[in-house]
């Protein structure tokens, strides 16, 4: 059975991928060793496992199944090694210590700094609304152009009206923001929700709230939609297999979204700003993905 333990360049040379789960990493090594192909995982911190091979001519098969268990790490070829090499106790371990790994709050990270930035917003339109709406709302297109103040168009992201409101879209946008910027890096996240932000805020202030009469729309709930969207696309390429979607969670936000507006045109709501703003990020969301989903990206395993 293929342990955790140390690795020399003597005994298994051959490095063959680099996985950041464990329990996959002992699924495939698993896989292996039913192949009769000598194997061993050696941890790298902060959360990656590196799979070497003992001789040479294993090397090429076995990068080939790597491929092939990115694809599809829950292949009955690969979960059953699993079960047969008796490491059911450990999977679940390492799974439980791969999840903190790949979830762990870091405040130098782009999610956790949208989230503070959301926090405090809140704080300041409970305290000085005016004063909060003043620099950071707007509802005149001159008042972003005419005096160059250009963040306006994104900063509306993170006011918020009440707690309720701040709590849910904080709670979404970290379980599916968060495993964006762990695979495909900060610098991804952040032009995804900039891109997803401005254009969903122009949607909502120049035509939604001016049709409707609303003056000042403000919340992050169009970019957790659109970054909802987005993670749904991204989680089916191959490559980004291991960053999971919750089935049938896209779904569920397009069904949610349809009975708002149902809702909304029966007159049980004021106006359809919110449920046009979410639907809008959605689409958004997966056409970013769409046009990202054939590129090739820099991921990190």
């Amino acid at each position: 059975m293929a342990q955790f333990e140390a690795v020399t360049d003597y005994e298994f040379p051959f490095q063959v991928g680099i996985m950041n789960d464990g329990a996959a990493a002992q699924r495939f090594s698993a896989f292996l060793t039913e192949k009769g192909i000598k194997n061993k995982i050696k941890p790298q911190p902060p959360n990656l496992f590196v799979i070497y091979v003992a001789e040479a001519k294993d090397v090429s098969f076995a990068k080939r199944a790597i491929m092939d268990f990115r694809a599809n790490p829950y292949g009955k070829q690969y979960t059953q090694a699993g079960w047969n090499l008796g490491s059911k106790d450990k999977l679940k371990t390492m799974s439980r210590s791969a999840a903190r790994g790949r979830g762990s709050w870091q405040l130098q990270s782009v999610t956790s700094v949208v989230e503070l930035l959301c926090v405090l917003a809140t704080v300041w339109m409970m305290f000085a609304p005016d004063g909060a709406m003043q620099l950071l709302a707007w509802w005149q297109l001159d008042q972003v152009f005419g005096g160059g103040e250009v963040w306006r168009l994104v900063t509306p992201c993170f006011i918020h009206f009440g707690v309720l409101h701040i709590l849910f879209n904080l709670v979404m946008f970290e379980a599916f923001a968060r495993p964006i910027e762990r695979y495909l890096g900060g610098v991804h996240l952040l032009l995804v929700v900039l891109c997803i932000g401005v254009v969903d805020n122009l949607l909502a202030q120049l035509v939604i709230a001016n049709m409707s009469g609303v003056r000042i729309v403000g919340g992050l709930s169009g970019v957790v939609y659109g970054v909802i969207g987005y993670a749904y696309i991204m989680s089916k390429r191959p490559d980004l297999s291991m960053m999971e979607f919750p089935r049938g969670m896209f779904m569920v936000c397009a069904v949610i979204i349809g009975i708002s507006f149902v809702l909304s045109f029966m007159g049980l709501y004021s106006s359809p700003v919110s449920e046009i703003v979410h639907a809008g990020g959605l689409i958004l969301g997966v056409l970013i993905a769409l046009g990202n989903s054939k590129r090739k990206l820099k991921i990190r395993y």
